[in-house]
């Protein structure tokens, strides 16, 4: 589970920016609300979530999930949210590992010759697919 810091140097490593000031341009944010971030006295809004999401290509739930996790005022719920954020970040994870199934046995793989017509015939061929 990633926090709200973790969120904003992500976006610097995967932006090549130079600091704060750039990632906060980039994100909408002030310089300022980046220094509270970074300070632990305020955490990303839901909308500030659904745009580091899409800048990190990542589940808009699981970002917010992990910020409100973050910034839940009782062990309680933070426990609810963490356990939200871990079962979906596994889930982009299968997603992911589904995906490259499909594509490396639609796109050739490792036996060019074999290959599958559509998406659909290449889950359908895939061996050991976690969905078949």
């Amino acid at each position: 589970m990633k926090t709200t810091v973790e969120f904003i140097d992500a976006v610097k490593v995967r932006y090549d920016l130079p600091s704060d000031y750039a990632a906060a341009g980039l994100i909408g944010l002030t310089r300022s609300q980046v220094s509270k971030y970074r300070k632990g006295k305020d955490y990303f809004g839901d909308e500030t979530c659904a745009r580091v999401a899409e800048l990190l290509e990542e589940d808009p739930a699981y970002v917010m999930a992990c910020v409100h996790a973050e910034r839940a005022s009782s062990d309680v719920v933070r426990r609810v949210w963490e356990k939200l954020a871990k079962k979906l970040e596994r889930a982009g994870a299968l997603a992911l590992a589904v995906l490259a199934v499909i594509l490396s046995t639609w796109t050739g793989g490792p036996d060019a010759g074999a290959r599958a017509a559509t998406p659909t015939q290449a889950v359908a061929s895939a061996e050991g697919c976690v969905l078949c």
